[in-house]
């Protein structure tokens, strides 16, 4: 990034993402999101000499954040959507990207059954973020 960027940082953490990315160009701002209270306060130490905005909000709706982002991070964080829940989560992002923004988005692709049980994770597949994307983008579906 050339240019300082306004970016978000959904399900932030412990802060490290958060803090790589405030650290990438003077005058980056970053907002990082995590609904773990003890996550959120680990990361919001881990950044306290970053120019990082801690938020404690979630997806699908992330009510408590505003503006425009040009890079919008999620990293392990779609697993743990339901997939009920990812159209109208990867709506509220499309609504928080600038124009000429981007959407970085990790995809855990092998899950076991114990995840799935004591971590609260959900399978995903990359045919079904393109599906969502391609519905997002077209409104005449």
């Amino acid at each position: 990034m050339a240019a300082p960027r306004r970016v978000f940082d959904v399900g932030a953490g412990s802060g490290r993402d958060a803090a790589f990315l405030a650290g990438l160009h003077q005058g980056n701002t970053v907002v990082a999101a995590e609904p773990c209270q003890a996550l959120a306060l680990q990361g919001q130490c881990h950044t306290c000499e970053a120019a990082v905005a801690w938020v404690n909000d979630a997806m699908p709706a992330l009510s408590r954040v505003t503006g425009t982002f040009d890079l919008i991070l999620l990293s392990a964080v779609w697993m743990h959507l339901p997939p009920e829940s990812r159209p109208l989560a990867l709506a509220r992002l499309h609504e928080l990207l600038s124009p000429d923004g981007y959407l970085v988005l990790s995809l855990r692709l092998v899950i076991s059954e114990q995840e799935m049980r004591e971590r609260a994770m959900y399978p995903v597949a990359v045919d079904e973020v393109e599906r969502l994307e391609l519905a997002e983008s077209d409104p005449w579906g």
